[in-house]
């Protein structure tokens, strides 16, 4: 008998023990799948940014402009992308014309990065870009949760 108490003792500690870490869980979970969400956002856009380059290439638009036309048609669509999608949160104009600071923070982040890399590191030209990747996926999802959910009753 005293065994069964001390098992009905353990389990109440594992399920109170449970429901405490359970707003935790959740909270983990959530930031989770929408870091998951936004990696799937971001290999989208990049694709889509290659298609419509290569697209506009093949229709002779010098490639300047290309990049310059693909780049931007592609902040767009991740703008809609990141809102409904990854943080499924109201498209406004405000947050359209604020989601483009993200990727002035990125840029010159990489920028100064590949300059660090190439320049002081001696790592690899082809190389250097990568060093950052994971420091400015985690910024840019940390800026962009900001400017696309400040404001929303979460």
């Amino acid at each position: 008998m005293s065994m069964c108490r001390a098992s009905m003792r353990r389990n109440r500690t594992r399920k109170e023990t449970i429901a405490m870490n359970v707003p935790m869980t959740k909270l983990i979970n959530k930031i989770n799948t929408a870091f998951s969400r936004f990696v799937v956002v971001g290999v989208m856009n990049t694709i889509n940014f290659y298609i419509i380059y290569f697209i506009l290439l093949l229709f002779d638009v010098h490639y300047q402009a290309a990049f310059v036309a693909a780049y931007l048609l592609s902040m767009i669509g991740s703008y809609f992308m990141n809102t409904l999608f990854v943080y499924k949160t109201t498209v406004s104009l405000k947050k359209f014309f604020a989601f483009p600071l993200v990727y002035v923070v990125q840029f010159a982040l990489n920028y100064v990065g590949i300059i660090v890399c190439v320049e002081v590191l001696n790592i690899a030209e082809e190389f250097a870009p990568f060093i950052f990747l994971p420091i400015t996926v985690i910024l840019t999802f940390v800026l962009t949760r900001t400017i696309l959910t400040r404001g929303d009753s979460r």
